[in-house]
């Protein structure tokens, strides 16, 4: 079973060749649906969480998938017919810790994260992730962030 999720997602180049970002922008109110499905992801209740465009719920954009037991040493990403992204076990909980955060304050510590991915097929693509909230604390700097998260 899969969790759908709708986010706004934005996908560009970096400039440099084989070097890509994608945003995936949690819309305010949307915070709590998507730490649930965090937290399914992370206690394998779901084999994947299913971003959707917000105005067609049929889509498949982005699939972020986690599994305890085929764990990979670093994040990884694969083009199927839509963006599949691989989390690790420190991924996932840093972005577990994050939104749980976000729920029971209410605004979050920093307006994103950030993870940057290795192709699943060896070759030298890159991709950097970011997933972008809209209620957040001002900004501060990397260090005083990463204090703030427990890093």
């Amino acid at each position: 079973m899969k969790q759908r999720f709708a986010a706004v997602i934005e996908m560009s180049s970096v400039g440099k060749q084989n070097e890509y970002i994608v945003k995936l922008r949690i819309p305010t109110g949307s915070q709590a649906g998507f730490t649930l499905a965090l937290v399914m992801l992370r206690y394998m209740v779901v084999e994947a969480i299913v971003i959707h465009d917000p105005d067609n719920a049929h889509s498949q954009l982005v699939e972020i998938r986690y599994d305890s037991r085929h764990q990979v040493s670093t994040p990884t990403f694969a083009f199927d017919n839509r963006l599949v992204l691989n989390l690790t076990d420190r991924d996932i909980d840093y972005w577990l810790i994050f939104f749980l955060r976000y729920c029971r304050d209410g605004i979050a510590e920093v307006d994103h994260l950030d993870v940057e991915l290795d192709s699943e097929s060896g070759d030298d693509t890159r991709l950097s992730i970011i997933v972008a909230v809209e209620n957040s604390q001002p900004s501060v700097p990397g260090d005083e962030a990463r204090r703030l998260l427990g890093l």
